[in-house]
C-alpha cells in the first residue's frame, strides 16, 4: 500500500513538474481532431449520376453528369442538389443515405409499368429490367423458343410498352386414318342417250394413315402440315356408263380438237343458221362436220372459215344466202358453234351431208342427212 501511494505521489508531482508541457500535446491532440472532422466534412469527390428515362425515342442515350460533393453528404441530398427525381416512380440502385465517400456512381432508372399476358392470366409489372426478356425473367416467366412474344423478347423495354403478350407455340406430330376419294371412270354407250348415265361399278373409298406436324397456338390449332402418308387400302373407281346418243340422231363425243372462231364466228354462225337450222341439235350437227373436215385437211384447209369459204362446198355461203342471218341474235346456233370449237363437243364422225336421203346416209337434226364419201 506504500508503494503505491509512492508512486502516485511521483505520478503527480512529475505532472505539476512538466504541467506546461502537458497541457501543450492535449492542445495539439484538440487540433489534429478537429483538422480530421473538418476535412470529412469539406474534402469533396467526384460522382458519376446516370439517369436512365426509358423513353422509346431515348433509347441508348442515357443522361450522365459528374458532380462533386463533400465526402459526408448523403446520397439523397446530392440527388436532390441536382435536380434527380427520386419518387417512386424511380428506381435507385444505390442506398440514399450512403455518404459520398462510399459512392463513385449512382444510377437513377424510370419504372416501366404495365401487364403480361400469359397461360390465360394477367400480372402487372413495375421494372427497370433493359429488355422485354429480362422482365419475363424477373417474373419466373419461362418462355421457350418455339413462344411468340410481343413486343420481342430481345426488344428494349421503355414507358411505351404497357402490354406484353406471350403465346405458347406448341408443335407436335400426330398420326390419324383418313379416306381416300374414288375416283370416277366413264365408259362410252353410243345406245343410250345423252341423258342417261348407269353406274356399272360403285366407287368404294380407301383408307390410308397419315401422319400430319400439328401447330398449336395456346391450345388452337394453327397449321398443319402432312408429312407421310402410307396406304392401308386402295380405292375402287365408281366405272359409270354415258351415253351419247342424241335426241336428233348421231352420238355425243367430247374432248375433239377445238379452235378459235374469234372475229369469224358472225359468219361461221350464220353459215351453220342456213345449213342446218336454228336448233342447237341442226346447228351441232353441221358444224360437227365442217371440224371433221378442218381436221382432214383436204376440204380447203385446216380450219373451219377455210372450210367454209373453199370452192364448191357449202351453198350457204357460195349462194350469199348465209348474209340474211348476219348480226342476227341465233342463241342456239352460236351456243352450238361454241361448244363444238371451243369445247370439243361433236354430234358425229361425218364429212358431208345433203338435204335429201342417199343411200347409207343418217338423218341426223336439222332435216340433213349425213354421210361419208366411199
Amino acid at each position: 500500500m506504500d508503494k503505491i501511494k509512492q508512486t502516485a505521489g511521483l505520478a503527480v508531482g512529475a505532472i505539476r513538474r512538466h504541467r506546461k508541457e502537458a497541457i501543450t500535446l492535449f492542445s495539439l491532440f484538440l487540433f489534429v481532431v478537429a483538422m480530421g472532422l473538418t476535412c470529412a466534412f469539406n474534402v469533396t469527390k467526384n460522382i458519376q449520376i446516370n439517369v436512365d428515362s426509358k423513353e422509346k425515342a431515348a433509347i441508348g442515350s442515357v443522361q450522365t453528369k459528374t458532380v462533386s460533393a463533400a465526402l459526408m453528404t448523403p446520397i439523397e441530398e446530392i440527388l436532390q442538389s441536382e435536380g434527380v427525381n427520386i419518387t417512386d416512380d424511380y428506381t435507385v440502385d444505390t442506398d440514399l443515405s450512403k455518404l459520398a465517400k462510399d459512392v463513385d456512381v449512382v444510377n437513377v432508372t424510370k419504372n416501366v409499368k404495365g401487364t403480361v399476358i400469359a397461360d390465360g392470366k394477367s400480372v402487372d409489372f413495375d421494372s427497370t429490367a433493359k429488355t422485354v426478356g429480362d422482365l419475363l425473367d424477373e417474373l419466373s416467366l419461362n418462355v421457350d423458343e418455339n413462344d411468340e412474344v410481343t413486343p420481342a423478347k430481345n426488344d428494349v423495354l421503355t414507358t411505351d410498352v404497357s402490354q406484353i403478350s406471350v403465346a405458347r407455340i406448341e408443335v407436335k406430330t400426330e398420326a390419324r386414318e383418313d379416306q381416300i376419294p374414288f375416283g370416277i371412270e366413264e365408259t362410252v354407250n353410243d345406245q343410250l342417250g345423252t341423258d342417261v348415265q348407269n353406274i356399272t361399278t360403285p366407287g368404294v373409298n380407301g383408307l390410308e394413315n397419315v401422319v400430319d406436324q400439328v401447330t398449336y397456338r395456346d391450345g388452337q390449332e394453327v397449321a398443319r402440315n402432312t408429312l407421310a402418308k402410307v396406304t392401308l387400302k386402295a380405292p375402287v373407281n365408281q366405272i359409270v356408263e354415258v351415253g351419247t346418243k342424241l335426241p336428233g340422231g348421231g352420238n355425243l363425243s367430247t374432248g375433239n380438237r377445238t379452235e378459235d372462231p374469234g372475229s369469224n364466228m358472225d359468219l361461221i354462225s350464220a353459215v351453220v343458221a342456213q345449213e342446218g337450222g336454228h336448233t342447237y341439235e341442226g346447228a351441232l350437227a353441221v358444224i360437227s362436220c365442217m371440224m371433221n373436215r378442218a381436221d382432214v385437211g383436204s376440204w380447203g384447209g385446216g380450219d373451219v372459215i377455210s372450210v367454209i369459204k373453199a370452192p364448191g362446198q357449202f351453198a350457204a355461203y357460195l349462194d350469199g344466202d348465209y348474209s340474211k342471218y348476219m348480226g342476227a341474235a341465233l342463241p342456239e346456233v352460236r351456243q352450238a358453234v361454241t361448244d363444238c370449237m371451243v369445247g370439243g363437243k361433236r354430234s358425229h364422225n361425218y364429212l358431208s351431208f345433203r338435204s335429201y336421203q342417199t343411200s347409207g346416209s343418217v338423218q341426223i337434226a336439222g332435216g340433213n342427212w349425213y354421210f361419208n364419201e366411199k
